[in-house]
């Protein structure tokens, strides 16, 4: 079992007092060791002035010297008296010592269960915009995702902890509402078939008289309605595996890929191309959808006398390939939209608006990034690039 943390105040109290015992021990060591080394040497000092002072009465007490005779002694009682005194203030030094550094432990006793007090009121005042921030990011929910933590202050590691969460909090609420609005179209896009089908089959059987024509036209709307449903629930489920990013890598090459597509799909245009070997690792039934999907683009949206290019080539580390057609002119402005969900160009009327939504989906899944380039005359040129696969 793990052991329970503490919480942030009172570690960074404890950290504040440690600091202050670990500095205040150093400190008081360092003045003990100074008095320690400052009383030694006031005790030679004390013991060689007491030596000069007998002798000065030495000398004193001695008036006349004879040839060849030594210093006599001076009295008994007063050497001793000198001595004791001595030994007394050397005897008396370790217990001066001992009271300093008794003192200075209680004042470090002292001074750090003060710190305690001290060092849990100043992370209270520091972790203060760290409560703020929390209290304001508990109380955004889904329906105001339009909020903000939004803290005021000077530009430290809070602020930008708070920029943080409100670039998270956008980011939210941007894939919130584009999944609000990608249900709501996936929504729209299967009940208008569903509709259509529902109001042909009321159209017959509400009639009696009925006749074989207007069942088979009925039938001939009702199979063409549930193929553009099938065809877009395939199209959102692909969507969906695409956007889950877990996918399986294996090595192809885009050049053929798009080859095999080729040869199995029949294009129905002029068709120019410019296959070198472009590897790659990726799981190959997605990529080869994306490449069918931007060939299926290439034909429904170019001119009927255009032509579609299809070019592959590597670069540095990625392995790119192109599709472009002929077609109506399209604004630059439109390009970034195309890649989002249901967005069809104006020309399109029979399209889903998915397809280049599952490409950059399938692309992003495999680590590459797509790219829509308009050309001059009209058309669009869309190059896929993916990391390119080591040599083996």
């Amino acid at each position: 079992m793990r052991p329970r943390r503490l919480p942030v105040l009172s570690r960074l109290a404890a950290g504040y007092a440690a600091v202050l015992l670990v500095s205040g021990a150093v400190l008081l060591a360092g003045a003990y060791l100074i008095v320690a080394r400052a009383s030694a040497r006031y005790d030679r000092a004390v013991a060689a002035e007491v030596e000069q002072r007998l002798a000065e009465r030495r000398a004193r007490a001695l008036p006349v010297q004879l040839d060849g005779a030594r210093d006599l002694p001076l009295p008994g009682e007063e050497r001793a008296e000198q001595r004791a005194t001595v030994a007394a203030q050397r005897e008396a030094l370790p217990a001066y010592r001992r009271e300093i550094a008794l003192h200075f432990v209680a004042l470090l006793a002292t001074v750090t269960v003060a710190s305690l007090g001290i060092g849990r009121v100043l992370a209270a005042r520091a972790l203060r915009p760290v409560r703020d921030i929390t209290r304001a990011a508990r109380g955004i929910g889904e329906d105001d995702l339009d909020r903000r933590v939004g803290v005021d202050g000077p530009d430290d590691e809070l602020t930008e902890l708070a920029r943080t969460l409100d670039g998270m909090l956008e980011r939210i609420q941007a894939a919130v509402e584009g999944q609000r609005a990608f249900a709501g179209h996936a929504s729209h896009e299967l009940r208008t078939p569903l509709s259509i089908i529902r109001a042909e089959v009321d159209a017959c059987l509400d009639r009696d008289d009925t006749s074989p024509e207007q069942w088979r036209r009925s039938a001939e709307a009702v199979r063409r309605n549930v193929l553009r449903s099938e065809r877009l629930v395939g199209q959102l489920l692909l969507l969906a595996r695409a956007r889950t990013g877990s996918v399986a890598l294996h090595r192809l090459d885009l050049a053929e890929t798009a080859q095999s597509l080729l040869d199995d799909m029949p294009v129905g245009r002029s068709l120019s191309c410019r296959l070198a070997a472009a590897p790659t690792c990726g799981d190959p039934p997605l990529l080869e959808a994306a490449v069918a999907q931007l060939l299926e683009n290439a034909t429904r949206h170019g001119v009927a006398a255009g032509a579609i290019e299809l070019r592959s080539w590597t670069e540095r580390d990625r392995a790119c390939l192109t599709v472009g057609n002929d077609g109506p002119p399209v604004d630059p402005r439109d390009l970034e939209r195309l890649f989002e969900p249901f967005v069809r160009g104006r020309e399109d009327r029979d399209g889903l608006g998915l397809g280049l939504a599952i490409v950059d989906g399938i692309v992003r899944a495999h680590g590459g990034t797509v790219e829509a380039t308009a050309r001059p005359r009209g058309g669009l040129d869309v190059t896929v690039r993916l990391p390119r696969a080591q040599p083996q």
